[in-house]
């Protein structure tokens, strides 16, 4: 009992003398906080030579110049690719119409249901970009095969495991596209 009694008045001493068991805090800064580098970022040295048609063999290798930042480069644009990739290639065989994001969680009742609805239309999107971009694919590889006197095994190999994945990604699309359409009833 005369343990317990000292422990107990141990703690209710230091309380009394106003000790933190935690140490106090540290003093606040005095000094104002450092500035940042005031300079302006530098363009690089040194620029990678930007490549043509005639840089894969086609003729000699020449070099166009200094290259600009990409923000300055002309053409497309991240959702302008996203849309031009989304378009519809000739011989693309998927049916529907198309849906606007908005249009997808408008109708959702609780979060939980707008998560899923979500989930299944960028699940949708990704298929139908992995099935439009394999058809871009093909007609590419049927437009060098023309230009190509004599094909080999490795090429009809790969054209075989192509028309394989762009059947696969397709019936991707179609389960995603039902998925999608169950859950926006």
């Amino acid at each position: 009992m005369s343990l317990e009694a000292f422990v107990i008045s141990l703690a209710l001493a230091g309380q009394l003398r106003g000790d933190d068991r935690y140490g106090s805090p540290p003093p606040p800064l005095t000094e104002s906080p450092r500035q940042g580098n005031p300079s302006p970022p530098r363009q690089p040295l040194i620029t990678a030579p930007t490549t043509t048609a005639e840089d894969y063999g086609l003729g000699a290798a020449r070099s166009t110049g200094p290259t600009t930042a990409p923000a300055d480069r002309p053409g497309l644009k991240p959702a302008a690719m996203m849309r031009a990739m989304l378009s519809p290639p000739p011989g693309a065989r998927l049916s529907g119409r198309p849906v606007k994001l908005v249009e997808v969680v408008a109708g959702a009742g609780s979060r939980h249901a707008q998560s899923q609805r979500i989930d299944a239309y960028w699940d949708f999107c990704a298929s139908v970009a992995d099935y439009y971009l394999g058809l871009r694919e093909q007609d590419e590889v049927q437009r060098l095969r023309s230009l190509v006197a004599q094909v080999g095994p490795a090429w009809q190999q790969a054209e075989t495991e192509l028309g394989v994945r762009i059947s696969t990604s397709q019936r991707a699309a179609v389960a995603a596209q039902y998925r999608l359409a169950n859950l926006m009833g």
